[in-house]
């Protein structure tokens, strides 16, 4: 008879923090919560930054009660983000979780992480698709989904989800629509200090229920790249269930797919600043030899802070566990300089390009 499984029963790979370094930043981004809910009818963006804040929120009928778990749970893991940001989108208005991203970003945050509260499979799969259709937003943001869908544990990876197979999405398999285990998931994720070393591939939350899944169901879930939330010890509390399940949805590493985007913010982060500095002092940031010389200098410095951290694995070809080289490129039909990264990670090689429109073409 199939016994259901506990986490203790999964084989789990962990990856270690080695020396601490300085970087650009020290996290992943801003946690966010895209939803259809009104929020306060003022703004299209709200920062969450305590329980109690969240609960007077649901009590004035701004958000549903998925988002409130949602947001409650992504501020109550003992890493966490110091808050959690809502996005509104208004399907009134035609407008979609993509509406939501876009206008965050244009409003000044900066979003690392999102995940959905919305259980409907084509409306979670515009985020992925979103994501994927642009060389720079696959270097900057990762997507966590949360699904019942019944083929994850018995047939394969649905067809309706197909957007999701890409290394910046987790799939997170529950039972319960109504448990906000991707918000958990996000939180914590989005309040780990990267700069320390590279995030572990599992995680204990808190506050979530553990799924109900069968060991088969697990091992098939598991071998189709999702993932589920299981308890941590056989009769332990909501508080001591752990994540199992190392992959993203594409079948890469999880604990990689983090580090490559991480390792892609700081690298664009630190072009911006070189772009900044210039201007300040009235140089341009040519497409040509001299800005290429200039973009590799900066895109090496958090790179080489990231290698000193653990987050790579040295090679004879890469005594560091990263490359890196210039050329001039094309981004969003302008000329550019894109830094093209090949980084070995986890036993994996992960490359990723990070574009510069600079001020001046020659």
């Amino acid at each position: 008879m199939a016994t259901t499984p506990v986490a203790a029963d999964y084989l789990v790979a962990v990856s270690a923090t080695k020396v601490p370094a300085p970087s650009t930043s020290d996290t992943i981004g801003v946690p966010v919560v895209l939803t259809p809910d009104p929020l306060d009818g003022v703004n299209t963006e709200v920062l969450y930054t305590s329980a109690t804040q969240v609960a007077t929120s649901l009590a004035a009928l701004e958000i549903s009660a998925l988002t409130a778990v949602m947001l409650t749970n992504g501020l109550g893991q003992n890493a966490r983000a110091a808050g959690v940001l809502a996005a509104a989108y208004d399907t009134g208005a035609a407008e979609t979780p993509v509406t939501a991203i876009e206008r965050t970003i244009s409003n000044g945050w900066n979003p690392g992480v999102f995940a959905l509260s919305s259980r409907v499979v084509a409306t979670q799969s515009l985020v992925s698709a979103w994501i994927a259709a642009d060389t720079l937003r696959k270097s900057q943001y990762l997507h966590v989904v949360q699904s019942s869908e019944a083929g994850l544990l018995t047939t394969g990876k649905p067809a309706a989800l197909s957007d999701c197979e890409i290394f910046n999405t987790k799939m997170l398999y529950h039972d319960d629509d109504t448990v906000g285990l991707d918000g958990a998931f996000m939180g914590f994720l989005a309040g780990i200090n990267l700069s320390q070393g590279p995030a572990a591939s599992t995680l204990t939350l808190t506050g979530t229920d553990a799924a109900v899944v069968t060991t088969a169901e697990t091992n098939f879930l598991l071998a189709n790249d999702g993932a589920t939330l299981l308890s941590k010890d056989h009769g332990a509390a909501a508080s001591l269930n752990q994540i199992v399940g190392v992959d993203a949805y594409d079948g890469s590493d999880w604990s990689a797919s983090v580090t490559l985007v991480y390792a892609g913010r700081q690298v664009r982060a630190a072009l911006l600043d070189l772009r900044q500095t210039l201007s300040l002092t009235g140089r341009p940031l040519k497409a040509g030899n001299t800005g290429i010389a200039l973009a590799e200098a900066a895109a090496n410095g958090p790179l080489a802070q990231m290698a000193a951290a653990g987050h790579f694995e040295p090679q004879e070809t890469a005594p560091d566990g990263y490359t890196l080289a210039g050329r001039v490129g094309t981004y969003n039909s302008e000329t550019a300089i894109v830094v093209d990264i090949v980084l070995y990670i986890a036993g994996e090689v992960l490359t990723v390009s990070v574009p510069i429109i600079g001020q001046e073409v020659s």
